[in-house]
């Protein structure tokens, strides 16, 4: 359940005896909701957000996924400054709908950007993207000196 949704649940106090104060707290969520969108950063039409991100660290590499659902390759770009990988895009998105003499059409627009600093030291220049269905892949060779290695316990 959703921040706003257990706002939605909030007792109202006076509603049963003043009906129209309850309607109005109501109108006045929705309207929050739909000018800042969710709390993620989104709009709310697109459900545009903050990507979800797993980073998982291999021996000799790292792999970095992010949902990115709904939005085109080239507006997506990634960068990178030393351990520290930027995910930036745009998402667009257009609804129409004609129903007799009614027309209606809606275009939203969204933009998103994630830093996610990285539990090792990485050659970028050797860095490899691809992106499909949904998920951005980056895989990030780690530089000779990051490589992990395992560490022997002596008994005393």
């Amino acid at each position: 359940m959703d921040i706003a949704e257990k706002v939605r649940q909030l007792p109202i106090p006076g509603a049963k005896r003043r009906p129209m104060q309850g309607m109005r707290r109501r109108r006045d969520i929705d309207l929050f909701e739909n000018m800042l969108g969710t709390y993620t950063g989104g709009w709310p039409e697109m459900q545009v957000g903050i990507p979800k991100v797993d980073v998982i660290d291999h021996d000799d590499e790292i792999l970095l996924r992010a949902e990115i659902p709904g939005v085109k390759k080239d507006d997506i770009d990634v960068s990178m400054t030393d351990d520290l990988v930027t995910i930036r895009g745009t998402a667009q998105q257009e609804e129409k709908r004609e129903e007799g003499d009614y027309y209606y059409r809606e275009t939203s627009r969204g933009e998103f950007s994630r830093s996610i600093s990285l539990p090792a030291h990485v050659d970028g220049s050797k860095a490899k993207a691809k992106y499909a269905d949904g998920v951005l892949e980056l895989t990030l060779p780690k530089v000779q000196g990051s490589k992990r290695h395992k560490i022997n316990i002596s008994a005393q």
